[in-house]
């Protein structure tokens, strides 16, 4: 569980990249602040959030406009970088519904890459 919300995470920033035509997030966050007038932080410990993450991909409207989708993105973005070391009880019940919510998340997402 602790990798896949990386996973998650880096499958975000790979939008945001692929929205502001850059190889790097050092560069979205560039265009990001030409755009909107202030820099965000998609890396360090901000880089971990999910929804500040969605919001620069320009996803979370449509995620919060999704019954389906809000409640899978609020599954997953109970995703700690602290899952390292120690997962919350009841350990199986969370696992087995987090990655059910992130397989449907991701096939969200994968519809709208297309």
């Amino acid at each position: 569980m602790y990798l896949s919300g990386y996973a998650a995470e880096c499958r975000l920033k790979r939008m945001i990249c692929e929205r502001f035509g850059s190889s790097s997030l050092e560069r979205a966050e560039y265009e990001y602040a030409r755009l909107h007038g202030y820099e965000p932080e998609f890396t360090g410990g901000h880089g971990h959030d999910l929804i500040v993450l969605a919001e620069a991909a320009q996803l979370w409207d449509s995620i919060a406009g999704d019954r389906v989708a809000h409640e899978r993105f609020v599954q997953v973005n109970q995703w700690q970088v602290s899952w390292r070391y120690q997962l919350p009880d009841p350990a199986r019940k969370l696992a087995r519904d987090f990655f059910a919510a992130l397989d449907g998340f991701w096939q969200w997402l994968d519809e709208r890459s297309k």
